[in-house]
C-alpha cells in the first residue's frame, strides 16, 4: 500500500470522541429548529450530556423523586436539554450551599432544595458529570462550553 492509501485509510478511522453515539433523543432536539448541519455537530455533546445528566439526576442512585421535581421545575422554564441541565446543576449547587449556610436540612423550608442538599450526592453527580463529558473528549469545550459543578 503506497504512503497516501495508508494516511487516507488512518483519516478515516475514527477518534474515540466522535465514535461516541448519541441518543435518538438528542439527534432529533438538535435538529429540531432546522439547524445546519454543522449547528447540530456542535449541539450534540451538549445535549447528549444534559439528557443523560437530567435522567442521572432523577434516577434513585441520586436524588430520585426529589431530583425529580427539580428537573420538572427547570423544564417548565427551559425548553431546551442543555438549559435544563444548568438550571437543575445551578439549583442543586444553590441547595447544598444553602445547607452549608444553615446547618441542617430540616431548617430548609423548600422540599425540593431540601431533597437536593446533600454534598455527598453533589460529589457523585460531579463524577458522573465529568464522566459524560470525558466520552467526548475536547468536543464538549466548543461553542458552548459548559461549566463543571463547583
Amino acid at each position: 500500500m503506497n504512503r497516501f492509501a495508508a494516511v487516507c485509510c488512518l483519516a478515516l478511522i475514527p477518534s474515540g470522541a466522535w465514535s461516541q453515539t448519541v441518543s435518538d433523543a438528542a439527534l432529533a432536539e438538535c435538529q429540531a429548529d432546522g439547524k445546519a448541519f454543522t449547528s447540530v455537530k456542535e449541539c450534540l455533546p451538549e445535549t447528549e450530556l444534559a439528557l443523560q445528566m437530567l435522567t442521572a439526576v432523577a434516577s434513585p442512585e441520586l436524588y430520585g423523586d426529589a431530583g425529580a421535581a427539580i428537573v420538572s421545575a427547570c423544564a417548565e422554564v427551559n425548553e431546551m436539554s442543555p438549559q435544563r441541565w444548568a438550571c437543575v446543576r445551578n439549583a442543586i449547587s444553590d441547595a447544598v450551599e444553602l445547607l452549608e449556610m444553615v446547618g441542617s436540612a430540616d431548617k430548609i423550608a423548600d422540599a425540593r432544595f431540601k431533597g437536593v442538599s446533600d454534598p455527598a450526592i453533589l460529589e457523585k453527580l460531579k463524577v458522573k458529570e465529568d464522566a459524560v463529558q470525558a466520552t467526548f473528549g475536547d468536543h464538549m469545550w466548543g461553542g458552548t462550553m459548559f461549566y463543571k459543578l463547583k
